[in-house]
This record gives C-alpha cells, structure tokens and sequence, in this order.
C-alpha cells in the first residue's frame, strides 16, 4: 500500500500553524549559527577589513534566521503525509519527519465508511490516516490482515 493523504485532511490531522511554536525557535537558533558561521568566514578570509564592514553585515544573521525557519516550517506545515508499507511496518513521513507503526505492535485497525484507517498500536498509540478517494480498500484491508496476522494461524 502506498497512497498521499488528501492534502485538506492532513492539513486538519496536525496541530495548529504556530510560527513562533518550539519547531521554529530550534530552527531559528540553528540558522543563526549558520548565518554567523557563514559571515565570520567571509570576514576572516579578507585581509583588510574595517570593524565597521564587520558590524554593517551582522543584521543578516536574525533576518536570514528567522525567514528561513518560517519559510521551512510553512513549507513543512503545509505537506501532505505519505504513508507507505513496507516489510517491517507502516511508514507515515510528513515533511522530514518519519513514523514506524510495526506490524507486531498493531492490535487492532479498521476502515471506516467516512474513507479513514484507524490503527491501534500499543499501549495508547493510535493513529487515524485518511485515505484518498481513489485508494483501493480491498487491497489494503488484505494487506492489513494478512500483515498482523500471528505467524501459524492461517486464516
């Protein structure tokens, strides 16, 4: 099985958009270290420059930060999640983040009529992903059985 949630769904699956969230400090702070890496290298490969040059090129560094830790979180924010299966479990990856549900974790799953999986796995662990319209249900309802099932039970 392998499908992209509709792009709506996945928008409303996931916390609200908050740009200044702990996702977009880290990255600020990144960036920022980058940004003053990147001009103090440029400072000291000249020979003959003024400290007045210097400080003229440090307003870079929280402007190129914090646009690029907004511009990287919407673009993350605003991805659709992929699922896809694979021989150890299911993979859902959204932006630069991946999650494993391993087969021998799930108890429990089913489709449901509104075009939804849920997945029970573990103690607590509970995932809904929604399914496009076009996605083939039987398949991965026999994908789902056949995957979970304990090894020497045919059924």
């Amino acid at each position: 099985m392998k499908w992209r949630e509709p792009w709506l769904a996945s928008l409303k699956s996931q916390p609200p958009f908050q740009p200044l969230g702990p996702r977009v400090t880290r990255a600020f702070i990144l960036w920022s270290l980058v940004f003053a890496v990147l001009i103090s290298i440029s400072v000291l490969a000249r020979q003959d420059v003024a400290l007045r040059e210097v400080a003229s090129r440090w307003w870079v560094v929280p402007i190129g930060a914090a646009l690029m830790s907004f511009l990287l979180y919407t673009v993350w924010w605003l991805s659709p999640r992929k699922v896809q299966s694979g021989p150890r479990g299911i993979v859902v990856t959204k932006g630069d983040e991946l999650v494993l549900i391993p087969w021998g974790a799930i108890s429990s799953y089913e489709v449901t009529s509104s075009g939804k999986l849920r997945i029970a796995a573990g103690p607590g662990g509970e995932y809904s992903l929604t399914l496009p319209r076009d996605a083939p249900i039987r398949e991965i309802e026999a994908e789902m059985l056949d995957m979970t099932r304990p090894a020497g039970r045919a059924q």
